[in-house]
C-alpha cells in the first residue's frame, strides 16, 4: 500500500509542471470568417469560446482574432493569415502577445459572463439583429 501511495504522489508531482504550462484561452474578439478545428472538423470560431493553444485556427485575409490567456494573463492578437496553432503563431512577430494585469483578466471574464452583452457584440455587424436585441433587453428591464 505504501508503494502505491508513493507512486501516486510521484506521478502527481511529475505532472504539475505540465499543468503550469497549460493555457486556457478565451476568444474575446473575432473579425472575419475565422474557423478552428477542435475535434478534427472545422467550425466557426466565435467570441466567448475556450480553446487550447494546440488547436489549429484558420485566419483568412483581412481577419483577426484576439484571445485572452487566462492562465498566464496575456492578450494575444493574431492577424497572420493562414492555418496554424496559437502556440506557433504567438512567436510570429506579425502577431502581438502582451502581458495584462490579473484585474483585466477578471474584468474580461466578468464581461463574457454577461450573455446579453456578448450576444450584442457577436451580432454587431447586423444592425437589425442589434436593434432587436436592444429592444428585448429594454423590455426585460
Amino acid at each position: 500500500m505504501r508503494k502505491y501511495r508513493f507512486l501516486i504522489i510521484a506521478v502527481v508531482f511529475s505532472l504539475m509542471p505540465l499543468m503550469a504550462f497549460a493555457q486556457d484561452l478565451l476568444v474575446y474578439y473575432v473579425v472575419g470568417n475565422v474557423t478552428y478545428t477542435p475535434n478534427g472538423t472545422s467550425a466557426p470560431l466565435v467570441m466567448n469560446s475556450r480553446i487550447a493553444s494546440t488547436v489549429e485556427i484558420n485566419i483568412p485575409a483581412d481577419s483577426r482574432v484576439e484571445l485572452l490567456d487566462v492562465t498566464n494573463a496575456k492578450r494575444i492578437i493574431l492577424i497572420t493569415q493562414g492555418k496554424g496553432t496559437v502556440s506557433v503563431w504567438s512567436k510570429n512577430k506579425a502577431n502581438t502577445v502582451t502581458d495584462v494585469p490579473q484585474q483585466y483578466v477578471q474584468y474580461v471574464l466578468n464581461q463574457m459572463g454577461n450573455q446579453q452583452l456578448t450576444a450584442l457584440k457577436q451580432h454587431s455587424r447586423d444592425s437589425e439583429q442589434v436593434s432587436d436585441l436592444l429592444k428585448s433587453i429594454e423590455e426585460d428591464d
